[in-house]
């Protein structure tokens, strides 16, 4: 045999057993599970907030419109006006879905539960 024809064996051997490789689903053969978890949040709760989201239109933090399309989202343009000598926001007002501080403390209270048990 020379040169040329022991690559070519090794490469048809290495080819052959290539998919028997990779059926293995563990190294112990067993079926990988994963994980389930549970959610207080209902699917019916989850399609309210997604009918209330097309409804507004508008991203959580109020910087973006829906539009749709190829487009899919534009930002919102703020108006100005020249008041007192000074520059402001005429259209500025929080929105109703923006992040809270409340939530953000909720947030944290749930990482650390679930990276740092007690």
């Amino acid at each position: 045999m020379n040169k040329r024809q022991s690559i070519l064996a090794f490469s048809t051997v290495f080819a052959l057993a290539l998919p028997g490789l990779a059926a293995a689903e563990s190294p112990t053969n067993e079926p990988s599970q994963v994980a389930q978890s549970t959610s207080a949040t209902t699917r019916a709760d989850v399609r309210k907030e997604l009918t209330a989201f097309r409804d507004a239109g508008v991203s959580s933090d109020g910087l973006y419109r829906w539009v749709g399309g190829e487009i899919l989202w534009e930002p919102i343009a703020h108006q100005y006006s020249v008041r007192s000598g000074k520059l402001q926001h005429v259209d500025y007002a929080p929105l109703d879905n923006a992040p809270r501080a409340q939530d953000d403390r909720r947030d944290e209270r749930l990482a650390r539960e679930l990276y740092f048990p007690a």
